[in-house]
């Protein structure tokens, strides 16, 4: 059982210290298919200032809340992934989340979200505690989000996963074997297109 399911819109967490259950999510973003004022849904959700120190998950999607924003946290020791859709949920069909001035450090994955028209930059994504982990992983997405202005650790071909129609660009990257990351002489080479598989 997660430590806190968001079921009404417009709820704000601020500068809270998580730590998260060994199986289950610190919080949950709940979005149900309830008809009329039956209806749950975490949207318009702001997480900001708080510290995720270990866990499963940091928080996850369930059902697809739309405008949440995830600011300035930090999230380190999560052993799956820190921002996560539950899988089988199901997404909603525009859910402009805005991910940004966040750190990611020693998790299994960052962030694992079919994101839709959404942004994600100013955040560093530090290195992943498996070899199979994610920085970014947007498969399932409906796509046609702005992915920049972040740091990247890792495999940039291997690590991060674009949906449909992204905008990748500006992510500092160390990976210059990637052929969408810019060349070692510069002190942070840059990304220029969508990472590929």
């Amino acid at each position: 059982t997660p430590l806190l399911i968001v079921r009404q819109q417009g709820w704000t967490l601020q500068n809270i210290l998580f730590d998260a259950p060994v199986d289950a999510a610190a919080v949950r973003l709940l979005r149900d298919a309830g008809a009329g004022d039956a209806e749950r849904d975490a949207s318009h959700a702001t997480i900001q200032g708080c510290r995720f120190a270990s866990g499963q998950n940091a928080i996850e999607w369930n059902g697809g809340p739309n405008f949440v924003k995830v600011v300035d946290n930090d999230f380190h020791n999560m052993t799956a992934a820190a921002l996560v859709n539950v899988v089988g949920a199901g997404v909603g069909t525009d859910l402009f989340t805005v991910i940004e001035y966040n750190r990611f450090q020693d998790n299994q994955s960052a962030i694992r979200l079919p994101l839709n028209k959404s942004v994600i930059r100013y955040n560093t994504i530090g290195l992943f505690t498996v070899t199979t982990g994610f920085g970014v992983d947007l498969t399932g997405g409906f796509g046609d989000n702005m992915v920049h202005d972040n740091y990247f650790s890792g495999d940039y071909d291997g690590d991060y996963v674009a949906a449909a129609n992204d905008s990748w660009a500006n992510n500092g990257s160390m990976d210059v074997a990637s052929g969408e990351v810019g060349g070692a002489g510069a002190d942070v080479p840059l990304t220029t297109a969508v990472p590929v598989p």
